[in-house]
C-alpha cells in the first residue's frame, strides 16, 4: 500500500468527557509527528506489528499478550490503540485503549481513528 508513494497518518483521539486530540504528520517509517494536543506517543519507527500469537516486538516477553492489544510495539508501548475497551479511568496499568502523552496509562479512551492519505 505505502511503497510506491509517500503516505501520511493521523491519529484522532476522544475521551469520555468529550475532549478531542489529534497526532498527525506521521510519515509511516514514522519520523514526523505534529502535535495536535495528543502528544507523540507513536514513536516506534521501523518496529512490526505485533499481535498475542505473533510476537514481533524487542521485549523479551510478549507485548501484545502482556497489555492485551496488538500494535508497533517496542519493549512496550506509549500507545495501545487495540488495547482493552474499557470506560474511562482505571485501575488496570496499560492494558486498555490508551495513549500514554494524553490521558496515560490508566485511561481508556473513548474512541480511536487511524486515517492515511497521500502526501501531496
Amino acid at each position: 500500500l505505502t511503497k510506491r508513494r509517500k503516505y501520511e497518518l493521523r491519529v484522532d483521539m476522544e475521551d469520555f468527557e468529550g475532549n478531542r486530540v489529534f497526532g498527525d504528520g506521521y510519515k509511516l517509517h514514522v519520523t514526523g509527528f505534529t502535535n495536535g494536543g495528543a502528544g507523540d506517543s507513536l514513536a516506534y519507527s521501523g518496529l512490526m506489528f505485533s499481535t498475542f500469537d505473533k510476537d514481533q516486538d524487542t521485549w523479551s516477553d510478549n507485548c501484545a499478550a502482556t497489555y492485551y492489544g496488538a500494535c508497533w510495539y517496542g519493549s512496550c508501548h506509549y500507545a495501545n490503540i487495540n488495547g482493552e475497551y474499557l470506560w474511562g479511568t482505571s485501575k488496570h496499568y496499560a492494558t486498555s485503549v490508551n495513549w500514554n502523552h494524553w490521558k496515560g496509562y490508566h485511561y481508556s479512551l473513548k474512541a480511536v481513528s487511524m486515517k492515511i492519505r497521500p502526501v501531496p
